[in-house]
């Protein structure tokens, strides 16, 4: 994959909010773009859609791309930061939700293909193992098995507040455990 250069007289062009221009500049970089939204994501449609919000911030930015820099290091860089936006706002709806009704989040679970992501199921095990038994088994229960903190509560005879206690503390160490994958890959 080529990285892209910066032709001056199309970039002056896409300054001014020239339609066919930007139309030009997509067609020629979109490519290029997809090859890197796809190093994040196997969803072509979610490597589409950060690809095109990329696109719409580059041309509201050009006025403010340095020339001396190179074209596809600015693009990749105005890319990572749509996709981090992005990762943050979705991290956001699911803290939101950690407490869906078990109907819905059993319905959600069964679109998820583990074997999709076996390198990261893998560190997820690992750090699964290393957590005190009981707050595994609460992770497992109410994730996995689908039961609410008062069914996990009753089960393993320990108080709901309790269950929701070593369910945060399962969720806090899977996140930093993410986190810390996320930055080593250059998000």
């Amino acid at each position: 994959m080529h990285h892209p250069t910066a032709d001056p007289e199309l970039l002056k062009r896409c300054m001014k909010r020239d339609r066919r221009a930007q139309n030009e500049f997509h067609r020629q970089h979109f490519a290029y773009l997809m090859h890197v939204a796809l190093g994040y994501t196997n969803n072509r449609d979610q490597a589409a859609e950060w690809v095109n919000s990329a696109f719409v911030k580059v041309f509201l930015n050009l006025k403010a791309y340095d020339t001396s820099r190179h074209l596809g290091t600015w693009m990749g860089s105005v890319l990572r930061n749509v996709i981090i936006d992005d990762l943050r706002k979705q991290a956001r709806v699911l803290s939101r939700h950690d407490d869906v009704d078990v109907e819905r989040a059993g319905r959600g679970l069964q679109d998820v293909d583990p074997h999709a992501f076996p390198e990261l199921m893998e560190l997820v095990g690992k750090e699964l193992d290393t957590l005190s038994e009981t707050t595994k088994r609460v992770f497992v229960m109410y994730v996995v098995e689908g039961y609410n903190h008062r069914e996990i509560s009753e089960q393993l005879a320990i108080a709901e507040g309790t269950s929701r206690w070593h369910f945060s503390q399962a969720r806090q160490a899977l996140r930093e455990l993410l986190t810390s994958n996320w930055m080593r890959h250059g998000l």
